[in-house]
């Protein structure tokens, strides 16, 4: 069994209701607080193309971009939030994609015509085409029946999610498998102007919080207006939070000083 030290279980790395997050974008934070959640599994899942038949890789050969959809219904996106909120809630998934065969080698794209994680920063693009031995999971560091944070996959609404397949195995066909597991998290979001204390805790880590990237390291996702519109945020850069901080922290002194005069 290969050392896969610093990499988790993706169930270990599940928000739990009342526990809270900054979620990255391109232009910075927005934050908040799960309020209740879903866990989302299919296990297995058999890839099927546009016809509805089972894909089948043949020999050192790739099959292209495609949505991970509902083997019952090759119309609907598994990981697909069509609507910005659920119940009233804003809300999005947050997992991970386990891979069997090891044969089989699967390379995510969020949003599915973005970029592919795990490239290091001076070399070429991924080919998946190719069978690229970089930025793909596999049955060793993220497995069928437990995948692992190795990508950690953010996926807020109204974007697909896309995943392509390289059979690596020189002689034989393979049908690619995957265990796909997933929490809906259902959110509050706080606001700047109401919850700065809050906020600027969370960002100067003296509040439990964790970090999540929309999209992969400093590729994060461009921020969607209609989230603004409808979960009534606006991205904030860690620079503008410590400014939120020193703010309360002024706030806070000039109650105590005007508490101390006897007004």
């Amino acid at each position: 069994m290969p050392d896969l030290t610093g990499v988790s279980s993706i169930r270990d790395c599940f928000l739990k209701p009342n526990q809270r997050f900054a979620l990255g974008f391109h232009e910075g934070f927005v934050f908040g607080r799960v309020v209740k959640r879903r866990i989302c599994e299919m296990n297995p899942l058999r890839m099927i193309d546009e016809d509805g038949d089972t894909v089948d890789i043949a020999p050192a050969s790739a099959q292209a971009s495609q949505w991970i959809v509902d083997p019952r219904n090759q119309q609907h996106d598994l990981l697909y939030l069509d609507k910005t909120t659920g119940g009233g809630w804003p809300w999005f998934f947050h997992g991970a994609i386990g891979v069997w065969p090891p044969q089989v080698y699967a390379y995510i794209k969020y949003p599915d015509n973005g970029d592919i994680p795990g490239k290091f920063p001076n070399v070429d693009i991924i080919r998946p085409a190719s069978g690229d031995r970089l930025g793909f999971l596999s049955s060793i560091n993220s497995p069928k029946d437990n995948p692992t944070d190795h990508v950690e996959i953010v996926i807020p609404p109204l974007y697909h999610l896309g995943i392509e397949l390289y059979n690596h195995d020189a002689v034989d066909s393979h049908q690619p498998v995957l265990g796909v597991l997933f929490a809906l998290y259902f959110c509050q979001m706080y606001k700047p102007g109401i919850h700065d204390d809050i906020i600027s805790e969370m960002a100067n880590d003296r509040r439990a919080c964790k970090f999540l990237t929309v999209g992969f390291g400093d590729n994060a996702m461009v921020w969607d207006k209609q989230y603004g519109v409808d979960w009534r945020v606006t991205p904030l850069p860690l620079s503008a939070v410590e400014g939120i901080g020193a703010k309360v922290a002024a706030n806070l002194s000039n109650v105590g000083r005007r508490g101390g005069g006897g007004e």
